[in-house]
């Protein structure tokens, strides 16, 4: 029997075992359950949404899944305050068993005082947000990673009265108005590296489905938040639904050390042009927000980019793409019309020829375009084989343009993951007739997707054969399917 054997190697034996593993060894018996204990309560996640079999049997952190359990799991707890001890992550993500916001609250209030040891507290769940207030039952001393919903702001004055020198990274969502960001006082994390703020927050709601809270009402979302910072050494940044300014790269210079800064990320976002939004412009003002932030980012290697203004201009954007020398890109393009569209990607791709990058994803969108086929010409693309040390790639390809593609990717031998975004542009009928029958590809077809599945199987051959190098491949249509072709092609369940 296992239990019989050295703790030394009982203790390796489960540091090799996925936590799916991990619990059913320790059911075995109670003293085997007694040792493994540190290692089952090392890292917790509390998330009752569906996911893949495949995806939990390999995870690395114990997952509490239904009502029963999770009670189960704080009874022990607080009948056991040494376990505390153990927890060094602690996630509640997506959605959690349906207990009342009330209960939660009295469960936390006994239960955060005892985690003396916590590294990480994730809260991505939108019923209910933390209160900052039950934070003050935390122990923060030894906290590195801090993220999620929050809310009561007005209470960070009294919860961190001293600098968090162990805080390297904190993700704050749903903060709803720049006033709430004022409260806190940047200065108190000395040492952070990783810093996300996003005004929507992060997580299913069970209540309200399609949760819109973005605000297009120009606030001083930047100047509200690092108001009492200076040269924080960032290594990354995240800005996510708010609105900016040129005015704000001010605020950014002062408060963030910006050539230190490897990972930059602006995700959807609004630049706000002109002041006075009375008046019809054609042309943007000469300089922008990306124009006098870019001679700063030095360092810069990762880049995430989802940027738009009110002409749908993307020149500010070329320029700082001229001015950087990336590792990895993820652009979403948004242009006006389909030849404004080619002329901005092919201007990004040809300027991303001199970059050592291995990682890039673009994306294209056309806002209000009425359902018309977007096209993007096979030549727009053709530079892509210059990118020789690309091991991800993203791209928007049309169906028909397949074969004109292989040429490409056979030139980029170190790819791995080939991701096309196939334009499949549906009719979108208004009548009591059947939508699929405006969809099928081939009359009198009855199952469109098998027949996508198909012809995406035959093309995983030809894209393969003329790169031995591909491990997984992608078609977006916009079902994705996920093919894995690193011995024999066969279709990933996502």
């Amino acid at each position: 029997m296992i239990d019989k054997l050295p703790i030394d190697i009982i203790n390796i034996i489960a540091h090799s075992l996925n936590q799916f593993d991990l619990v059913s060894l320790s059911g075995t018996n109670k003293s085997l359950h007694q040792i493994l204990i540190p290692k089952l309560y090392k890292s917790i996640t509390v998330d009752s949404s569906k996911t893949h079999l495949q995806h939990e049997l390999s995870s690395r952190t114990t997952t509490i899944k239904s009502l029963h359990s999770f009670k189960l799991f704080l009874n022990k707890l607080i009948k056991n305050p040494q376990y505390g001890g153990f927890i060094r992550h602690f996630a509640l993500s997506n959605e959690i068993p349906d207990m009342s916001e009330i209960m939660l609250n009295k469960y936390l209030e006994r239960m955060f005082p005892i985690l003396t040891n916590l590294f990480t507290l994730d809260w991505f769940i939108v019923d209910p947000y933390l209160s900052f207030e039950l934070l003050k039952l935390l122990p923060l001393e030894k906290l590195c990673n801090l993220g999620g919903n929050f809310k009561n702001f007005e209470v960070m004055e009294t919860l961190i009265r001293q600098p968090l020198f162990g805080l390297k990274k904190l993700e704050i969502f749903g903060f709803n108005t720049a006033s709430n960001l004022s409260k806190i006082d940047m200065s108190k994390f000395p040492n952070l590296h990783d810093l996300t703020i996003s005004k929507n927050s992060c997580g299913k709601s069970r209540k309200v489905t399609n949760l819109i809270e973005i605000d297009p009402v120009d606030e001083n979302y930047l100047s509200s938040i690092f108001a009492h910072a200076q040269n924080l050494n960032l290594a990354s940044l995240t800005l996510k639904d708010i609105c900016i300014a040129s005015v704000d790269v001010n605020v950014l210079i002062k408060a963030i050390n910006i050539p230190n800064l490897k990972e930059l990320s602006i995700i959807n976002c609004t630049e706000i042009m002109f002041e006075n939004e009375s008046f019809i412009r054609r042309s943007p003002p000469p300089v922008l927000f990306l124009d006098l932030l870019g001679p700063h980012l030095s360092g810069l290697e990762s880049l995430v980019l989802d940027l738009s203004n009110d002409l749908a201009d993307n020149t500010s954007i070329l320029r700082l793409l001229n001015s950087v020398y990336l590792s990895k890109l993820d652009i979403l393009i948004t242009c006006k019309n389909g030849e404004s569209l080619n002329e901005d990607l092919a201007a990004i791709i040809n300027s991303l020829v001199s970059h050592p990058l291995k990682d890039l994803k673009l994306d294209v969108i056309i806002p209000n375009a009425n359902h018309k086929k977007i096209t993007v010409p096979i030549t727009t693309l053709s530079n892509l084989s210059k990118l020789d040390k690309l091991q991800i790639l993203k791209a928007p390809v049309e169906h028909r343009h397949f074969n004109s593609l292989i040429p490409i990717i056979s030139e980029l031998r170190e790819l791995m993951v080939l991701h096309l975004v196939v334009n499949t542009q549906k009719i979108v009928a208004n009548s009591l007739i059947d939508q699929n029958y405006f969809n099928f590809a081939i009359p009198g077809l009855s199952h469109l997707e098998e027949n996508f599945f198909k012809q995406f199987f035959d093309y995983c051959k030809d894209f393969k054969f003329c790169n031995q190098n591909l491990e997984y491949l992608i078609f977006e249509t916009p079902k994705k399917f996920m093919f894995e072709c690193r011995n024999r092609i066969e279709l990933i369940d996502m």
